[in-house]
């Protein structure tokens, strides 16, 4: 019967293990500089042969107002509902590894409530590892962000960047495999002493 308890307990401390992590990198979505994240799923449409879907870390902030909404079409177009109650600022960095259109060098458009803004009214600036955007807004808006792209079925690709933009733009496949495994091994190293203590007694 104490072997039954001890092995609930076991269980029991994995599975509340892997709750606190995933709320550890939930928490670290919002860093201290401000900046928020979302994942989004990116689909290389059109490789031959497929490659796997992967979810990239898009980072935005928005200065005095609040972002209500996001949709990011596949297909290159990006739809962000803001709103602020005076005129405010929504920053963007977008992944350039991101599989974002399916021709070499896109023409990037910007928008607000379907008005399309020349370039000398937003900042558009391509780092090592984002496409770095910051829009005016004012007022309940609908941002809009797109890159040209052929009509045709031809492979969507993102730019390769370096390295060390994995970490900033890439979400893991597995970002909690080894903390929970290492916890369930320390589980069972608990369960297994404690059985060898009973048995021993």
């Amino acid at each position: 019967m104490k072997t039954l308890h001890y092995s609930i307990i076991a269980i029991f401390i994995i599975f509340v293990s892997g709750f606190i992590l995933a709320d550890a990198n939930a928490m670290a979505y919002n860093d201290a500089s401000g900046w928020s994240t979302l994942n989004v799923t990116g689909k290389f449409l059109y490789s031959n042969p497929p490659k796997p879907d992967q979810t990239f870390k898009f980072q935005y902030m928005v200065v005095n107002g609040i972002l209500e909404n996001s949709t990011v079409n596949q297909l290159g177009s990006y739809t962000y509902s803001l709103n602020s109650t005076i005129p405010a600022t929504f920053e963007l960095k977008i992944p350039k590894n991101y599989p974002y259109s399916n021709i070499g060098s896109p023409i990037v458009t910007v928008s607000v409530n379907n008005v399309q803004l020349n370039p000398q009214q937003y900042s558009f600036l391509p780092s090592d590892c984002f496409f770095e955007f910051s829009i005016p807004f004012s007022n309940k808006s609908i941002v809009s962000i797109s890159f040209t792209r052929h009509l045709a079925a031809e492979p969507f690709e993102g730019d390769d960047v370096p390295q060390y933009c994995a970490n900033e733009t890439v979400v893991p496949e597995f970002p909690f495999a080894i903390p929970v495994l290492l916890v369930a091994i320390s589980s069972l190293i608990v369960f297994y002493r404690l059985k060898f203590r009973q048995l021993n007694s």
